[in-house]
C-alpha cells in the first residue's frame, strides 16, 4: 500500500521537473509529457491508491483535492 503512494510521489515530482524544464528550454513536447504523466498519476492516486484507505480517509481525501485549489485561488486573487 505505501509502496503505492511512493510511486505516485516519484511519478509527481518527476513530471513537476520535467514541466519546469519543458518551462525553462521552451520545448513544449516536454510540457506536454509532463502534464500527461501529472494527470495519470492524479488519476492514479483517485482511482487505485485511495481505494486502500477506510472510508472516511478516503471522503477526506476527496474532499481536501477540492477545498484546497480553491482555497489557493481565492487567497492568490486577494493577494495580486
Amino acid at each position: 500500500m505505501i509502496r503505492d503512494f511512493e510511486y505516485s510521489a516519484v511519478w509527481i515530482t518527476y513530471g513537476a521537473a520535467l514541466l519546469l524544464v519543458g518551462f525553462w528550454r521552451k520545448a513544449i513536447s516536454l510540457r506536454w509529457q509532463a502534464l500527461v504523466l501529472i494527470g495519470f498519476t492524479v488519476g492514479k492516486v483517485f482511482l487505485y491508491d485511495t481505494s486502500s484507505l477506510d472510508r472516511i480517509y478516503r471522503v477526506l481525501s476527496f474532499y481536501d483535492s477540492r477545498v484546497c485549489p480553491r482555497d489557493e485561488f481565492i487567497f492568490l486573487s486577494t493577494v495580486t
